[in-house]
């Protein structure tokens, strides 16, 4: 879900970069997913915000 606000302002990253691997990385420890799943939803989500991005421009 940050992708977007990345993409639409890359001043951001630094803020929303540790924040985004602090969720995934809290999925996995706590046993919520696999380490597989969120690598796949990582890029997932970051594939279909680039082409949306790249659709909407």
């Amino acid at each position: 879900m940050l992708t977007p606000w990345m993409i639409a302002s890359p001043a951001l990253i630094p803020l929303l970069l540790p924040i985004g691997a602090g969720v995934a990385l809290s999925r996995v420890y706590f046993g919520l997913h696999y380490p597989s799943d969120t690598v796949a939803g990582m890029l997932l989500g970051s594939a279909t915000a680039l082409l949306v991005g790249v659709w909407i421009a």
